[in-house]
């Protein structure tokens, strides 16, 4: 008789002995289970940590510093043919832009982000009494107040006879001289097969490229050529100070300006409303 049989005498013994050995079996794999989740735990916190330590830190965000005073306007005229010089806007924060009447990609973005932000001060009572936006034409020597006018109509849908955007314009050089010199955006007309290659290079870098945007104008007018370089925003204060210079204007936060306007502004109860900017001109 073997070792087994003599100490497992009987059949209740046998399932007995077969019984506690599958329990033991059961409570070794929900051990050895237990044991690799918590070891792959473990891993990923550590993966994640890392991850984390390795990251890039997020950009801060924009910061209202009291730069130079902008440029003097003079010598232009709005989207209604009226003319506009400093003296008019003065008393206002003022959100600027640089706008091509029939850019297929930047201009309709910048506008059509900027819409909710205009809307929004309206509603407020603030719009044309404590802010007020500028656009400037960065294509003037095709295009004048007639498609300027157009193009609010057609891309933000506003009247532009009673707007509170002045979308102005001048003579190429004067225009140039101001938004180049004067807010160092560097914009530039480059033709269809320079663009063609400039978009290559840029998917082939893995750059952002803006996909085309809807504007009836360029559809209409078909230029050979596109104007880039002029996706920035610039936040003018009450007293013509130049606060802040925003670039990529088409994704700019709405909020973030809020807070610009507000902490310019001085209003109570605001966001950035108690982080005013040192006394003097704003």
């Amino acid at each position: 008789m073997s070792l087994f049989s003599s100490v497992l005498r009987d059949d209740s013994d046998r399932q007995a002995f077969w019984y506690s050995a599958a329990i033991g079996a059961f409570v070794g794999l929900l051990i050895g289970a237990a044991m690799t989740s918590l070891w792959s735990i473990v891993r990923a916190h550590e993966d994640g940590r890392l991850s984390a330590d390795t990251r890039k830190p997020p950009a801060p965000a924009i910061a209202l510093h009291r730069g130079p005073l902008a440029p003097f306007v003079t010598g232009f005229v709005d989207q209604n043919g009226k003319p506009v010089t400093t003296h008019d806007l003065l008393g206002k924060v003022r959100i600027v832009t640089f706008l091509s009447p029939l850019g297929d990609r930047y201009s309709p973005l910048v506008v059509s982000n900027l819409m909710n932000l205009y809307q929004e001060l309206k509603d407020d009572g603030m719009l044309g009494k404590q802010v007020t936006f500028v656009s400037y034409n960065v294509d003037p020597a095709h295009t004048g107040p007639a498609q300027m006018a157009d193009f609010f109509k057609q891309i933000a849908g506003i009247d532009p006879r009673t707007a509170d955007w002045h979308f102005l314009t001048a003579q190429p050089a004067t225009v140039r001289k101001l938004v180049t010199e004067g807010y160092g955006v560097h914009y530039r007309q480059i033709g269809d097969a320079a663009y063609a290659k400039l978009s290559a290079k840029q998917r082939e870098d893995g750059e952002y490229l803006y996909a085309k945007a809807v504007n009836p104008l360029s559809a209409q007018y078909r230029p050979d050529y596109h104007v880039i370089g002029h996706d920035e925003l610039v936040v003018v204060g009450p007293r013509d100070h130049i606060w802040a210079r925003i670039p990529d204007a088409s994704t700019v936060s709405n909020g973030e300006l809020m807070r610009f306007i507000a902490s310019l502004l001085k209003l109570p109860g605001m966001p950035g409303a108690d982080h005013v900017p040192p006394a003097g001109g704003l």
